[in-house]
């Protein structure tokens, strides 16, 4: 663990637990507002604690009306305790001026080494198991964490899942970059980190911002349209011709596990969209993260990929993970390999990750 963390761990550990005392003792003492307590121990725990974070989120999205000000009470006790060196500020960006807006998570802290952008999968949301992974893998290097969910996605922004395409992703970020370039905590280099779907689009966005951005770390990322077809039909055939001719798959909510459908014209939209070397490469330092069980993201095109691209391009088993890690044995696996990530973009102190 790093030592900053260390230093707040315990401060944390102790807040959270007796703030959720508190609350039980709510339950029986009408004085004081036990749920209120039980949320706020609930954040606290959540810097700390993955099962803390997962009930915390799982409230917020069973309970919408709740997850404006949980976010906000979130925001307000790290900062009052200094339980992390990172700030937590929830933030609602304007997207377009027909009043749409995206729901950000930035992360920044005082000692900054640059800024990391997170995008999520099309099956996913901000601040799932595998995102909040990535986020610490960043965070303890030093960097400001920006994550954020896409507009009609599953998560928090505007929007209405069936909607969802890659186009409108694609606009996300810039949108989202364009905002975060503008707050004060901003500092370059800035590494795109991008989950399947996310890691097509922030790969697409750093092709055509050579200038921009310093690195890419994908996981498991979708290459193109035309090849997540191809993957599709080779192992789920039935599945897709099915999907086709009724317009309608069923998502799962990464954490409420309610169900989404998603109509065909997500893949017509994502097959205009290539991240596959052409005329114009991919002359960045990217490490692609690959599990060697996916079957949604070949292993074998990703090691192709990685050739092509050049020596500037590192390809990371994840033994017996699969697309999406989602066990605790995958998380683990995620971390370990992200804890051996050696950034191009930065200096070799903020590599190092004290154990």
């Amino acid at each position: 663990m790093h030592p900053l963390y260390r230093k707040t761990r315990q401060k944390t550990l102790i807040i959270g637990s007796f703030a959720i005392l508190i609350g039980f003792f709510g339950t029986f003492i009408p004085v004081l507002p036990g749920t209120l307590f039980v949320v706020l121990g609930l954040s606290v725990l959540s810097l700390q604690s993955k099962i803390a974070l997962r009930t915390l989120i799982s409230v917020r999205t069973r309970y919408p009306k709740l997850a404006s000000p949980v976010k906000h009470a979130e925001t307000w006790l790290v900062d009052f305790f200094n339980l992390t060196t990172h700030r937590r500020e929830y933030v609602s960006v304007p997207r377009d001026t027909e009043g749409t807006t995206l729901s950000v998570l930035a992360e920044p802290t005082e000692f900054v080494a640059g800024t990391a952008i997170l995008l999520h999968s099309a099956s996913g949301t901000a601040e799932t198991d595998v995102m909040n992974t990535l986020a610490e893998a960043f965070k303890i290097r030093g960097f400001c964490v920006v994550r954020f969910d896409a507009y009609n996605s599953l998560g928090d922004s505007s929007g209405d899942f069936s909607k969802f395409t890659t186009t409108s992703y694609r606009k996300d970020l810039e949108c989202v970059i364009e905002w975060a370039g503008s707050e004060p905590w901003w500092q370059e280099p800035l590494v795109l980190v991008g989950h399947s779907l996310g890691g097509l689009v922030a790969g697409m966005y750093a092709r055509e911002h050579q200038a921009e951005v310093d690195e890419l770390v994908l996981l498991a990322p979708t290459l193109s349209g035309q090849s997540y077809v191809e993957t599709y039909l080779r192992n789920n055939k039935e599945d897709f011709d099915t999907w086709k001719s009724t317009s309608e798959r069923l998502i799962e909510h990464p954490i409420s596990h309610a169900e989404f459908s998603l109509p065909f014209s997500f893949v017509e939209d994502m097959e205009q969209y290539s991240l596959l070397p052409t005329d114009k490469n991919l002359p960045i330092p990217t490490t692609v993260f690959a599990g060697e069980n996916d079957i949604t993201s070949d292993y074998s095109e990703l090691k192709t990929f990685c050739e092509k691209v050049g020596n500037h391009a590192t390809l990371k088993k994840l033994k017996g993970v699969g697309h999406t890690p989602r066990t605790r044995h995958d998380i683990e696996v995620l971390a370990q390999a992200l804890s051996k990530l050696r950034l191009k973009a930065t200096s070799s102190v903020c590599n190092t990750i004290t154990s």
